[in-house]
């Protein structure tokens, strides 16, 4: 026996998490009683407790007159960065004089506007007080204190809660980074202020993507495939390297089989794969992995994807350890392009890790396996996915996630590329453990990273790895130019990144142009890519989805499929040459 538990004793919760095999057997030495609670009810539970609290916040203010006119986007971020504060009658909320730092908008409740007649230094508090004037009474929706935080300009009248008052509050540092649409809107609602603002660029947006590569729109035929190697297995298929006979072009061709779509969850994994068809289609960046056809047959369907030969990042990391800021420097800058195109797509990835990050023939980043990402058709999704030791505050706490869970992703990756290790990660390797370091923000080895990295790359690491979201960078006003402004990239040559003519800082050393060997050699089976077989049959109504999706997997790889709105609970394939367990997936709906 490893351990012995008594009484008030938890055992099992890492699976209220991740749907992960447990670690452990348990067995009851004397007769006992538990309390057991299931997964599904647990992160239900914790959801609803999440969504239905920022559904109030922003239905609130969708409602009053200041956010009315506001795109959707922007009142969802106003909803991530508000407190909400309570005063009870006769408090005061604001006091003249004072210097401001946050605007508030009454929820409940009703306060008063006053200003003190200025009667010299020779009165006192009581005589101030007794002179103030009324100016006004405010109710429900209403807001107050935006002249101080735009001007920073000291309090123009005091306001006292009439009753008892539900604010939310605004603070000034979400306010200059975050709200630019708000900014905007009550710089020109202020009176004798008809100047633009300083510090709101209204197209600052730069976008460092050319798009390359013509021949995706080169009909590649399925025939004309042959394949030559078996490069990875996963969950649901596996990746054969494939030569295309007519030009002798190098490809990679993930296959899914039906045999392994129809064992369970049919709907669920259909729409998982049409997903992911889908956010590939979006794409066409360089450090992205390219797709440029699907096909199906009775057995399998397919997506024909570009190569990249010099295995993953992870490996890259085993081999050399801990990395140079300036080798550093050259991959996550690559990453950071890869994000700033998924995010102007709208694409959430949600399983940035080393495993994920393939490396080409001339040592250039391909991000792969979208198995997780998702097309936003709102401001973010609640269904959890990713590595446990990459995975956001926010999506451990079900409060639903967007693009920000990526930029957290980035900071991890930085951190394990500079130091070796992921920041979060209990040594002793207790998941619960790991959870609450990421839950509170605590890198376990902050001395360890006082001493190996430097200042500009701490601070890029401090502010992505920051916990409550709308602090994060990256989804900050700016968005992913503000990561490419950052000190730790001062003098960094984009342009020629992006173009790749900066050269790589290592190249994987193959022999020949379909030489496998960066991948893990203990891959081998069949490398073919058609069942002879007779495929098998089963229920009419599994039958018409399996259809569904052949009929998606004939069309042109570029030609996008209608949006699937369902929330997966799977395991994507993992990259070839991963050796760390795959991400997981537990069913939530």
């Amino acid at each position: 026996a490893v351990d012995t538990i008594i009484a008030g004793a938890v055992f099992g919760e890492v699976s209220l998490i991740y749907d992960v095999p447990r670690t452990a057997t348990i067995r009851a030495t004397q007769p006992s009683r538990c309390w057991a609670v299931h997964r599904h009810l647990f992160q239900t539970t914790l959801q609803e407790s999440a969504v239905d609290g920022r559904r109030q916040v922003y239905s609130f203010l969708r409602s009053i007159e200041l956010f009315a006119k506001l795109p959707s986007r922007e009142i969802s971020r106003i909803a991530d960065v508000v407190e909400q504060e309570s005063f009870p009658a006769g408090a005061t909320i604001i006091k003249q004089g004072d210097v401001g730092g946050s605007m508030y908008v009454i929820q409940l409740g009703k306060a008063i506007v006053s200003v003190a007649q200025d009667r010299g230094n020779s009165e006192g508090k009581g005589a101030e007080e007794e002179d103030s004037i009324l100016k006004r009474i405010l109710n429900e929706g209403d807001y107050f204190g935006e002249r101080s935080l735009l001007l920073e300009e000291p309090r123009s009248a005091t306001v006292t809660a009439a009753s008892d008052v539900a604010a939310l509050r605004i603070d000034s540092d979400a306010f200059k980074q975050l709200l630019g649409s708000l900014h905007e809107y009550l710089t020109q609602r202020l009176p004798k202020d008809k100047e633009a603002e300083s510090g709101v660029s209204p197209s600052d947006k730069r976008r460092n993507i050319q798009s390359s590569d013509k021949a995706r729109s080169q009909h590649v035929a399925f025939s004309d495939l042959v394949p030559l190697k078996m490069l990875g297995k996963g969950g649901y298929g596996r990746v054969v390297m494939v030569r295309r006979e007519s030009n002798r072009r190098l490809y990679a061709l993930k296959l899914i089989s039906k045999e392994t779509l129809m064992a369970s969850n049919v709907a669920k994994r259909v729409a998982w794969i049409m997903r992911e068809k889908e956010v590939l289609a979006e794409l066409d960046h360089p450090f992205i992995v390219r797709m440029y056809e699907t096909y199906s047959n009775a057995n399998w369907v397919y997506m024909l994807l570009s190569i990249a030969l010099g295995g993953d990042m992870y490996r890259l990391i085993e081999k050399l350890g801990s990395l140079s800021e300036n080798v550093a420097r050259f991959y996550i800058g690559s990453l950071v392009l890869a994000l700033q195109h998924l995010q102007e797509l709208d694409v959430v990835y949600r399983d940035l890790k080393p495993e994920n990050v393939l490396l080409d023939s001339q040592g250039y980043v391909k991000l792969c396996d979208f198995g997780f990402a998702k097309i936003l058709m709102e401001d973010r999704t609640y269904s959890r996915c990713g590595t446990p030791d990459y995975t956001s505050p926010e999506m451990l706490l079900n409060s639903g996630v967007n693009q920000a869970c990526d930029w957290w992703a980035l900071g991890v990756v930085t951190c394990e590329l500079l130091t070796g290790m992921p920041p979060f990660s209990d040594p002793d390797g207790d998941d619960m453990v790991t959870y609450k370091n990421i839950l509170r923000g605590d890198v376990l080895w902050e001395s360890d990273l006082n001493q190996c990295v430097k200042p500009k790359a701490k601070k890029l690491i401090s502010e992505l790895l920051t916990v409550k979201v709308a602090y994060r960078l990256g989804y900050l006003r700016g968005g992913a130019s503000e990561v490419l402004k950052h000190d730790w990239f001062d003098g960094f040559d984009w342009d020629a990144l992006v173009n790749l003519s900066m050269a790589s800082p290592w190249r994987p050393q193959l022999k020949k142009a379909d030489d496998a060997s960066c991948f893990d050699e203990s891959v081998g089976g069949d490398a073919s890519i058609i069942m002879d077989k007779e495929p098998p049959s089963y229920a009419p109504e599994l039958e018409a989805q399996w259809e569904t999706l052949q009929l998606a997997f004939k069309a042109k790889g570029r030609v996008r499929p209608a949006r699937m709105s369902q929330e997966l609970p799977l395991v994507a394939c993992a990259s070839p040459s991963c050796s760390r367990p795959p991400a997981s997936e537990p069913s939530v709906p």
